[in-house]
């Protein structure tokens, strides 16, 4: 059991950074190629992107939630681990929102 406490936060940590790097790689490499059709304001890549920054808010949310959980004095309390989840929660949307506006987009072919 105090294996599983260990590695819930561990795994939430690691899954929303490792999500946070996919968005910004899928910004960066894949959006800019993916033009929307003739006439239309969005397209397929716009949607994706907007499911990727909700995915990232949603971990960045349970970590918060965990980190409430894991400084509660509870049979669960470990405050190193509470400090964690509350810096990932915080720092991972905080980086999204201002690394975002400055990432170089790569558009592959000569269009």
């Amino acid at each position: 059991m105090q294996t599983l406490i260990v590695r819930i936060p561990f795994l939430l940590g690691v899954s929303c950074v490792l999500l946070l790097v996919i968005s910004l790689l899928y910004r960066s490499l894949v959006q800019p190629n993916w033009l929307p059709a003739p006439g239309e304001p969005y397209g397929v890549a716009d949607v994706l992107e907007g499911l990727l920054w909700f995915a990232v808010l949603g971990l960045s949310v349970a970590c918060l939630a965990l980190s409430v959980v894991l400084a509660l004095p509870s049979r669960f309390r470990d405050m190193r681990g509470a400090i964690r989840m509350l810096a990932i929660g915080i720092g991972v949307p905080l980086a999204a929102y201002l690394i975002y506006p400055h990432l170089p987009l790569v558009r592959l072919g000569g269009a």
